[in-house]
């Protein structure tokens, strides 16, 4: 069967996960905060500017610190729980999804929020050897990948990444390097109603 040609590529407002260009601890591990916010923005219709990126991190790690006591590297779930607490977003978890589910849900307007092994990923615009955990926003796709929003760098706006790489980089945090290799995947669907 010839793959399908065509593209779909919804439109999401982009943050990298240091708005401001500077890239301190904080925002080396901001990745499920800018992701949230991106989904945010397009859910709710407004505008992303490097400021509100910046307060709107720090509000989030803040509420991390206060409900996790840690804001580095959190599971789907917790991301999830974040996002439905601090901005009342419609998320549901896919676990273990293929690359057909994930068009599927896309297809039905939503957006898709995964965590990956960031290194997997091999991304030129990461710092080598890329992040150990890492989390993007996917929100279209065309006959050989998926179009994303990466906020690892501030190149990330419609990225491009087949098929495979995404489906062998996709794996929840699962507390270590060396469990998160075979952790399997779950996607955070993010609707509009």
């Amino acid at each position: 069967t010839p793959i399908s040609s065509e593209t779909v590529n919804m439109e999401v407002q982009f943050t990298s996960q240091a708005p401001l260009g500077v890239w301190d601890h904080l925002h080396d591990e901001a990745c499920e905060e800018a992701s949230i916010l991106m989904a945010h923005s397009w859910a709710n219709n407004f505008v992303l500017n490097p400021a509100v990126g910046e307060a709107e991190f720090k509000k989030m790690v803040a509420w991390q610190i206060a409900n996790f006591g840690f804001f580095e590297s959190t599971t789907a779930e917790q991301t999830a729980k974040m996002a439905r607490e601090i901005y009342g977003l419609k998320i549901d978890l896919l676990r273990d999804p293929t690359a057909e589910e994930i068009k599927q849900e896309i297809d039905k307007g939503n957006l898709v929020i995964m965590g990956m092994a960031g290194k997997l990923l091999g991304n030129p615009h990461f710092r080598p050897p890329g992040p150990i955990y890492h989390m993007l926003v996917i929100k279209g796709y065309n006959g050989t990948g998926f179009l994303v929003n990466d906020p690892g760098t501030r190149h990330g706006a419609n990225f491009f990444y087949t098929y495979d790489t995404i489906m062998q980089a996709t794996h929840d945090w699962a507390g270590s390097e060396e469990s998160l290799y075979t952790s399997p995947a779950v996607a955070l669907v993010v609707s509009k109603d």
